[in-house]
């Protein structure tokens, strides 16, 4: 009978207890997440250091320091900042930058290089030839694609200029490539790298897409046209293809997408201005985000398949929200969209809010919701019981984004954890929408608590 009751205690306050003991165990091991501001040149780089932000100049004892630590990936902020060292640190793995790195100050083992910002010009020729990973834009000159490191995994060469074409239309570029974003100038030199599984393209004004230029063994695939608007028929793309996003200005004749039978994800969301029909979707499509501005409700303008399960209708949809398949797991409501009792299907289990929460009734939310997301620190007026978490992204779009995580403890009390924010790790609140004002104070003001 003791026993009994022992457990019963236990088990009432089972989330307590494993709460105390993940904060006890984040304090025992802060040294490996928390570094506090000092001088470099008298702070111990911890073994379990591996990343490392600098936007200032390093001296040569920070740069002995740093080439016998265990830190592999150095992200540059400072665009004065003076790089002709770096290649000393033999141990630098990864690096970010704002601006282009000399190709010979790079580490010669060097494995993923990412600018930041447009670099205009790059010496392929003489980039380490380990790299696996290389992202540059706003390059301007004529590419060898023949001088690119032979191991290259990843790679990222944009520009909307035709300036950007391949010096040798029949060279290839590196057969190991798995994910690929180029102009569309470059279409000729994939044609034979089948290993390929993630290719987006960038639209060049004055070079045409024709059948055939989009390898058929492409299955994700995103096309952005920044310049000239285009039309695009059925036949440039992949027949396999199972993943297709389309950016900007790109046009499309109604029931474009309805041949496409492997087709699972359909991104719509950055198109400008589309409000045509769209018409009939795959039979097997899952995840389709819609376009801005839709000129009529949804069921006006596609049929959506019974297979759908995510259903993205963006901040832009200013529409009734009206017959939606029953087979929906989860959906993306925006402030605009016109919320009606029962207008969501009873199988929608989480619910994304691209700003403060729409649903205020009891009646609007699906009996089967389980996750709500909400781009806001406004706690909702109403939270379902079968609520178990909520997550709200605050600023989301800028550098001070804070995540703060709710995971339901009994009936009216929530754990609370954030993450990108350096004020508090967690707490719990007793009640949640009886100190739903307080609560909201406590996420704007950036998780301080008063």
């Amino acid at each position: 009978m003791v026993m009994s009751k022992i457990i019963r205690e236990l088990d009432n306050d089972l989330e307590r207890i494993c709460f105390s003991l993940v904060c006890k165990r984040w304090f025992d091991q802060r040294d490996k997440y928390l570094w506090f501001n000092c001088d470099l040149e008298c702070r111990q780089i911890e073994p379990s250091y591996t990343k490392m932000i600098s936007d200032t100049n390093m001296n040569d004892r920070a740069l002995k320091k740093i080439s016998q630590s265990n830190i592999y990936s150095l992200k540059v902020i400072s665009t004065s900042m003076s790089t002709a060292r770096i290649k000393t640190l033999s141990n630098i793995k990864e690096i970010t930058s704002p601006n282009r790195i000399k190709e010979s100050y790079l580490p010669e083992r060097l494995e993923k290089l990412k600018y930041t910002n447009p670099i205009g010009t790059l010496d392929v020729p003489q980039l380490p030839r380990t790299l696996k990973v290389l992202k540059v834009h706003g390059i301007t000159q004529q590419i060898d694609v023949g001088t690119f490191p032979p191991n290259l995994e990843g790679l990222v060469f944009v520009s909307d200029t035709k300036s950007l074409e391949s010096s040798d239309t029949t060279a290839q570029l590196p057969l190991t490539l798995k994910n690929v974003s180029i102009s569309t100038c470059w279409l000729q030199n994939i044609r034979d790298l089948k290993s390929i599984e993630t290719l987006s393209l960038v639209a060049v004004d004055g070079y045409s897409i024709k059948a055939g230029d989009i390898p058929s063994y492409i299955t994700h695939l995103t096309l952005l046209n920044p310049g000239t608007p285009k039309t695009i028929t059925p036949e440039l793309i992949p027949k396999d293809i199972k993943y297709l996003k389309l950016e900007s200005k790109i046009k499309f004749k109604t029931n474009f997408f309805s041949g496409f039978e492997q087709l699972e994800t359909l991104d719509l969301s950055l198109l400008e201005d589309y409000s045509s029909n769209i018409g009939e979707l795959p039979r097997n499509l899952v995840k389709l985000c819609l376009p801005n501005n839709l000129s009529k409700p949804i069921n006006q303008i596609m049929a959506l398949p019974d297979s759908l399960q995510h259903l993205d209708m963006n901040n832009h949809y200013k529409h009734k929200v009206i017959g939606l398949p029953q087979s929906l797991k989860s959906i993306v409501l925006g402030n605009n969209s016109i919320i009606q009792p029962r207008s969501i299907p009873r199988s929608v289990e989480t619910v994304y809010f691209t700003n403060d929460c729409k649903l205020i009734i009891p009646e609007e939310w699906p009996p089967s919701t389980r996750s709500i997301y909400i781009n806001d620190a406004i706690v909702p007026t109403y939270i379902p019981k079968t609520v178990n978490t909520i997550t709200f992204n605050i600023d989301s779009n800028k550098s001070n984004h804070r995540t703060f995580h709710l995971r339901r403890l009994s009936e009216k009390s929530f754990i609370v954890y954030a993450t990108n924010t350096p004020k508090f790790i967690a707490f719990i609140v007793q009640d949640l929408l009886g100190s739903r004002l307080r609560f909201q104070e406590l996420l704007i003001n950036s998780g301080s608590i008063k």
